[in-house]
């Protein structure tokens, strides 16, 4: 274990020393006898989540309960239960959950595709409707904070209100624990190789940014993501991602103008917002799938964005030369997969088109 971080406790494999038995009181006893019982066991032992919570037995005690209920006695089948906790794991970049949780959910019954699905952040085509509602719902809690009220309706209607509430809750619940494992930098237990695509910061498509930069196909492979799943709402293809230039990934957007009525929202501009404040922005790499327009470069020159990843430029040249002679680089990787993504489109909806360039 000489790998560990400095500070982790070799034999809690967190930042907390474990907590012995003999070093509680009456009612943090109970909590340690309910943590080692087999009669209910717990995946992580007190090597995780529960072990931390010995330090504060009545809030451990607590939350256990909370947990118990919303994963036993809510009703959701164990399949969506679990797909629930790997959205929240996969929306948090959480190592420790997503690793304990996967095989649960395999054994839950859920399908090697929709781990997949959720594992790489990829797009709800052909995902069967309740648990694209759920995975849907939980992408739009933690990566926009916001839910569109389309996607609050599609859920209710298939789970109730009461199940919306316990589905909401339990990820929320799963969320608090996603914190606290970060927080106290929880390891993996030996021989448990990690599961989930992330090293120490946001992925791309999958590929561990591993705090180093990435290739531009991989980050581009972000922004095709947040194009097909914007095709699947029955809007633009064209999506966008804003990278830090060692890898990390700030934000990700689409063109949401259809599903959202509002034409100031290119890909662009979605990922941008979606970034957040950021300190500056000389050292950002603005991704597209598209060439931008003048409306996008306007953004990419106001706040320096130092570089620009396009996908392709031979659907729609945008302000690309505009933005090379502004000394910002661009770099058109002239992807076949972006072309044929919007032509086929354009070819079914030519007036959307022709509306979203100004034509």
């Amino acid at each position: 274990m000489s790998d560990l971080p400095s500070d982790i406790n070799p034999e809690s494999l967190s930042r907390l020393p474990l907590v012995e038995r003999d070093e509680l009181d009456h009612d943090g006893r109970r909590l340690y006898d309910a943590i080692a019982d087999p009669a209910r066991p717990n995946l992580a032992g007190f090597r995780g989540p529960a072990g931390i919570g010995l330090h504060s037995p009545r809030l451990g005690a607590l939350m256990r309960e909370a947990n118990s209920f919303l994963r036993f006695e809510t009703g959701l089948p164990g399949r969506l239960r679990e797909l629930a906790i790997l959205v929240t794991a996969r929306e948090m970049d959480q190592q420790f959950e997503w690793t304990v949780h996967e095989p649960v959910a395999r054994t839950e019954g859920l399908s090697p595709e929709l781990v997949d699905v959720v594992k790489w952040r990829r797009p709800l085509t052909g995902v069967p409707e309740t648990e694209a509602a759920i995975i849907a719902l939980g992408r739009e809690i933690f990566r926009d904070r916001r839910v569109r009220s389309a996607t609050y309706a599609l859920a209710v209607r298939l789970m109730g209100r009461d199940g919306v509430v316990n589905l909401v809750n339990l990820m929320g619940n799963y969320a608090s624990t996603a914190v606290v494992l970060t927080a106290f930098d929880q390891q993996l237990h030996p021989g448990r190789a990690p599961l989930l695509p992330v090293d120490g910061g946001a992925t791309a498509g999958g590929a561990a940014t591993g705090g180093g930069a990435l290739a531009p196909e991989a980050m581009l492979r972000v922004a095709i993501e947040e194009a097909r799943q914007g095709l699947a709402e029955g809007g633009i293809p064209i999506g966008a991602a804003l990278f830090h230039r060692d890898g990390r990934l700030l934000g990700r957007g689409h063109n949401r103008r259809v599903q959202e009525d509002d034409p100031s929202v290119h890909g662009e501009t979605d990922a941008f917002r979606k970034a957040g404040r950021q300190r500056r922005y000389r050292d950002t790499i603005m991704v597209t799938t598209l060439a931008p327009c003048w409306y996008c470069s306007g953004l990419v020159r106001q706040f320096g964005i130092g570089r620009v990843i396009v996908g392709e430029s031979r659907t729609f040249a945008g302000a690309a030369s505009w933005l090379r002679s502004c000394g910002v680089e661009v770099v058109d990787l002239d992807s076949e997969e972006c072309f044929a993504l919007l032509q086929g489109f354009i070819a079914a909806h030519p007036d959307v088109w022709n509306e979203d360039i100004g034509v």
